[in-house]
């Protein structure tokens, strides 16, 4: 008998036992189906998670470039500048993260104008605290001229400005996602991807060159997002909903500081213990536990507005985890077989065209793990929609405490500068197993949520 005849002599039994590709069609359609415009988001999904590759592994290939023309002790003052525009990050006390969790519950429950003046309300203020950051940061990389050594006021001047493009950059986003105009992030994230090619000969220039350059990147992106988006901003100034969407945006802009605190804690120790030289060095690998971010990010900017709105309008906290788990069992499907073979490849192009980085190759190793650890992770916004935020915190700090503690007792033990990559990734592993492990038990009914949070009124 041919291996695929039909036993049973049903002419539609293949109908009725459809094949794991059918089947794993049928079951994306059924979770998107059950999302306002699932059709649309799919697409949305693809273009966004396309453009995000793309530019990511543009981003890959012209960090390797930019590593081979400035060497390890530039490289390192080049990632310690990054490092100061990431701490900056929360001088805006958390209002864009309230306006972007508020204005899609508030769209969905029907009050188009508070979200509206809630979102220029915010865009004022952060417009206002980039304005000075970017002016202070100027001022600081003129004044590099006059210094016989100007590593030092290159680093804080062009920190400053790298916070203040990129607090720019977040307020495009938030204007984007909020009113679902993912084509335009789409086309807003190729024309960096674009930029981050042709820039590449101001790496000529030294550490100036390249910090010159990621502010530009960071400018062109949100440029071609009020272009291709339509920016839709006017000036506005409600203290009321000001003071609303810091008070739920704090918690949230910590949190998220906590979160990306995971994969900057080890670059701190390892500038604050081993200095600028063997940061640039661990740099490689931090720009490889980058390169699979985008995947996640694409999911969660996208599914985030419309999560929320559907929150606002039915306050269903059991059937939002349950649409976000759907994803898991494809995700990890890949990565299974997807992060061994990048360990095994990854050292060879290290070693033909970064041979002064190949220490660094043990930490890229492991940070390819951090990577696939860190899709997995990809519902976190879960928390901030049902306002479950003290959950949160907990993961976070026991992720937080394992990334301390492994890092710590292996450098002790004189495992080298692999010891941060290593806590790292088993850290990322215990976010990721703690945050999926919350969602299936509210998918369960084993923890109950409550409602909707409402803002309140006036």
């Amino acid at each position: 008998m041919s291996k695929n005849a039909n036993p049973s002599g049903d002419p539609d039994a293949s109908r009725q036992h459809p094949t794991g590709f059918v089947q794993l069609k049928s079951r994306w359609r059924s979770w998107l189906g059950g999302l306002s415009g699932g059709r649309r988001l799919t697409l949305s999904i693809a273009h966004i998670a396309f453009s995000n590759w793309l530019r990511t592994f543009l981003v890959l290939v012209s960090s390797l470039v930019v590593a081979r023309i400035l060497g390890p002790e530039l490289m390192g003052h080049y990632a310690t500048a990054r490092l100061l525009a990431f701490y900056a990050g929360p001088i805006h006390l958390g209002a864009p993260q309230g306006a972007e969790q508020q204005v899609p519950i508030l769209r969905g429950a029907g009050d188009d104008a508070r979200a509206r003046d809630m979102k220029d309300s915010v865009f004022t203020l952060v417009l206002v605290e980039a304005g000075f950051l970017a002016l202070f940061g100027a001022i600081v990389l003129l004044l590099s001229w006059t210094f016989d050594d100007a590593k030092a006021p290159i680093v804080l001047g062009g920190g400053a400005m790298l916070a203040a493009a990129t607090m720019a950059l977040h307020l495009v986003n938030i204007d984007l996602y909020v009113r679902k105009q993912f084509r335009a992030v789409s086309m807003k994230t190729l024309a960096a991807s674009l930029v981050t090619v042709v820039s590449l000969p101001l790496v000529a220039f030294g550490l100036l060159g390249a910090v010159i350059r990621q502010i530009g990147l960071l400018a062109a992106e949100a440029l071609a997002g009020v272009r291709f988006g339509k920016f839709d901003y006017r000036p506005c100034y409600r203290a009321d909903l000001l003071r609303t969407a810091i008070r739920i945006g704090l918690p949230v802009c910590l949190m998220a500081f906590l979160q990306q605190y995971l994969t900057a804690l080890d670059r701190t120790l390892v500038r604050v213990l081993l200095g600028a030289e063997a940061l640039g060095i661990y740099a490689i690998a931090a720009v490889v536990s980058g390169l699979a971010l985008a995947l996640p990010q694409a999911f969660s900017n996208v599914l985030y507005p419309t999560v929320g709105e559907r929150y606002g309008q039915t306050g269903d906290a059991r059937q939002a985890a349950k649409d976000l788990l759907k994803p898991l069992p494809y995700l990890i499907a890949f990565l299974l077989p997807a992060m061994p073979i990048g360990v095994m490849l990854l050292p060879y192009p290290i070693e033909l065209l970064l041979p002064s980085y190949v220490a660094g190759i043990p930490s890229a190793r492991v940070a390819v793990l951090v990577c696939g650890f860190s899709i997995l992770g990809y519902p976190t916004f879960y928390f901030y929609i049902v306002r479950r935020l003290g959950v949160l915190l907990g993961i976070l700090s026991c992720s937080l405490v394992v990334q301390v503690l492994v890092s710590f007792a292996l450098y002790h033990k004189g495992v080298g500068l692999v010891s941060f990559m290593i806590g790292t990734a088993l850290a990322t592993l215990c976010y990721a197993m703690l945050t999926n492990g919350y969602l299936i038990l509210v998918a369960r009914g084993r923890i109950v949520l409550g409602g909707v949070p409402r803002v309140p009124k006036g």
